[in-house]
């Protein structure tokens, strides 16, 4: 399980950061939550999270 977050994480940032303005804006909540889940402390908090 701790692979698939790991693997997760970095499919989403390189997703993200070619995310145009306008497509971030369309999608601000999805990149709160995934902020709040990278920000999570610990793989129980992050699976929490998700």
């Amino acid at each position: 399980m701790v692979e698939f977050f790991d693997g997760f994480d970095d499919a989403f940032e390189a997703y993200a950061k070619d995310l145009s303005e306008e497509e971030k804006a369309d999608h601000e909540d999805f990149l709160k939550w995934f902020k709040e889940f990278k920000e999570a402390d610990g793989f129980v908090n992050q699976f929490e999270k998700f």
